[in-house]
């Protein structure tokens, strides 16, 4: 698959299309930290591990769909 196809084909495979799931505005996410904060979290860790799943979301679609 050459890899104007496999960016395409990630784009149509996003499960959180913004016209259903709106960005974020930065009060929420501010919010967000607050509550982790409030409740004894670190919100850079928490974060981080979203950041970390959604990566390897995406390494594992696109390994699914070259293999």
């Amino acid at each position: 698959m050459d890899k104007n196809t496999l960016i395409k084909t990630m784009k149509e495979l996003n499960p959180y299309p913004e016209d259903i799931f709106p960005e974020p505005v930065k009060s929420d996410w501010e919010g967000v930290g607050d509550f982790l904060k409030t409740h004894g979290k670190n919100p850079d860790r928490i974060f981080a591990k979203w950041g970390r799943m959604v990566w390897n979301n995406c390494v594992n679609t696109m390994t699914d769909i070259v293999e």
